[in-house]
């Protein structure tokens, strides 16, 4: 849904809200994506946690709603996006043992903190270990009017295992 935040329920549901609502500026009404009241009513809960009080309802689907598509680029496409920003958004002792090569490191509980020196004018690939960090922060951008942002495809695993299959297929050459 355009404007939407992609939070996953889990066990880090609530710190990863807080990376991208700040509830003394975004006084904005929340609707909770939740499969039953039940749910709603836990993720509410936890939001409240860390001072997110504004959740005025849920809804259980989409349907009906205006819905687009979240941009992919994957490993292997990654080189023809010419000079994209790439940003790594996992902690820093995770990008100092291994990173993509050009990447910049910020962790995704401070991105909304740096919007400033972020780019308007070049594409940016978002992406984490597995992919769920990387969705968070993406979303927000997206929210932030950030027009160019895409996720990596797989992210860092997904990047490693492009490269290792490069790798065996050059071998082979």
């Amino acid at each position: 849904v355009p404007g939407s935040l992609n939070v996953p329920a889990g066990g880090s549901f609530a710190t990863r809200a807080s990376w991208v609502i700040d509830p003394d500026k975004d006084e904005r009404p929340i609707v909770l994506l939740a499969k039953d009241e039940a749910e709603a009513s836990d993720l509410r809960d936890k939001l409240t946690y860390v001072g997110i009080d504004n959740v005025v309802g849920y809804v259980t689907s989409l349907r009906n709603l205006q819905i687009e598509r979240v941009g992919f680029v994957s490993p292997e496409e990654l080189e023809e996006l010419g000079d994209p920003f790439v940003l790594d958004v996992r902690e820093k002792d995770e990008y100092e043992a291994s990173h993509i090569p050009g990447a910049i490191q910020l962790h995704g509980g401070r991105v909304m903190w740096h919007l400033d020196e972020l780019p308007h004018d070049r594409p940016i690939v978002v992406y984490c270990q597995t992919g769920t960090r990387s969705a968070v922060v993406a979303s927000a951008l997206r929210a932030a009017g950030f027009d160019n942002v895409v996720e990596l495809e797989g992210s860092y695993d997904g990047w490693m295992k492009a490269q290792d299959a490069q790798e065996r297929f050059l071998r082979r050459a």
